[in-house]
């Protein structure tokens, strides 16, 4: 599998030697077809939006005063992060929760109609031999 952020693939997609050996294949996810591009037939690209890909991050827990607002943000010491390419069977995903909720239009309070929640969280794990699987690519400096 090859992350990229958009500048990268752009560089990937313009240059000469590279831009041949990209193909856009179907991929097969569960029940869901994409439709993707492919490094040389064999490795899935997956384009990533730049502010995703950090090397550190604070994870806010929203409830601390200045986290609040949950959600992420980069600290002090971050590279900014250009690709990250892993060997597919060294990633293992899991969903640590997958709860669903659905309140009847009776006892819903804001609207006469159905209310659907739905949180799933996934992870990601990489056993401590399967580290040498995966690669990844940093800018040359970090960000304050």
């Amino acid at each position: 599998m090859l992350y990229v952020t958009n500048a990268v693939y752009e560089m990937l997609k313009n240059d000469p030697k590279l831009s041949r050996r990209i193909a856009v294949d179907t991929v097969q996810s569960g029940n869901i077809d994409r439709k993707v591009n492919m490094l040389d037939g064999v490795t899935p690209i997956i384009k990533v939006p730049q502010v995703r890909f950090n090397s550190l991050i604070q994870l806010n827990d929203g409830k601390t005063s200045g986290q609040t607002s949950g959600g992420y943000k980069p600290i002090v010491g971050n590279k900014p992060i250009n690709f990250i390419y892993a060997r597919q069977a060294s990633l293992k995903g899991v969903v640590k929760r997958n709860n669903s909720k659905i309140v009847m239009p009776q006892e819903n309070q804001s609207a006469d109609a159905y209310d659907i929640f739905y949180r799933a969280h996934h992870d990601l794990i990489v056993a401590d031999n399967e580290t040498s699987g995966i690669y990844i690519h940093t800018a040359a400096t970090a960000q304050a």
